[in-house]
């Protein structure tokens, strides 16, 4: 699986060979379904992503070619550190400022490019694009209790984060025991969709 394979380098990118921010990524896990080989569209890299090497003109001469990039979702889970803060409202701060630490380091090291959101990183690696939330175990503690003043679509609670993360390897693992099961679960979500059911509150998170 080849997205899998250029995770598997980024992750040792983030997690090993960068060592100069003021607290390290600890581990990368992916919680999207297109790493547990349960989507029912085939991950492929998009032309506009690859390096100027590959030669993309040539080959895409001619042909239509969406502008439209589906972010692979990561999450890093930061070091237990006692440089953490106690408040919800700096650590989002300091997550903020390992990420912006992250661009430079990932540029000047590497030459890969990333672009920074309001709460994530957008990393453009081998035609991928992956975007980058940071947890930190403080932060799991304190937002256990904390509700948003300004709700939004695009909060990942930290709870839930690592119900993703949990429920990602154990889907997982099932395929890797059963090998009819991805191909199940995207046929189901198929005939979902060909009934009009892909909207409902009944779809299972695949």
């Amino acid at each position: 699986n080849l997205l899998n394979s250029s995770l598997d380098k980024l992750r040792t990118i983030l997690t090993s060979t960068i060592k100069y921010n003021p607290i390290n990524i600890e581990s990368i896990n992916g919680i999207d379904n297109e790493l547990r080989y349960t989507s029912i569209y085939i991950p492929i890299k998009h032309p506009l992503l690859l390096s100027k090497s590959a030669n993309i003109v040539n080959e895409y001469q001619n042909k239509k070619i969406s502008l439209f990039v589906k972010p692979i979702l990561l999450i890093g889970k930061l070091e237990v550190s006692s440089k953490w803060p106690n408040d919800l409202a700096a650590i989002t701060k300091l997550k903020l400022a390992i990420l912006l630490k992250l661009i430079e380091l990932l540029r000047s090291q590497f030459e890969i490019t990333s672009i920074i959101q309001e709460d994530s990183l957008d990393i453009v690696y081998e035609g991928y694009l992956f975007r980058l939330i940071l947890l930190s175990d403080p932060e799991v503690s304190i937002a256990s209790t904390y509700i948003p003043t300004q709700p939004s679509i695009n909060y990942f609670h930290p709870s839930n984060l690592l119900r993703l993360c949990n429920h990602n390897q154990a889907v997982r693992a099932i395929a890797s025991n059963y090998a009819c099961f991805p191909d199940t679960v995207r046929y189901f979500s198929i005939w979902l969709s060909e009934n009009y059911l892909s909207g409902t509150n009944y779809v299972l998170y695949t």
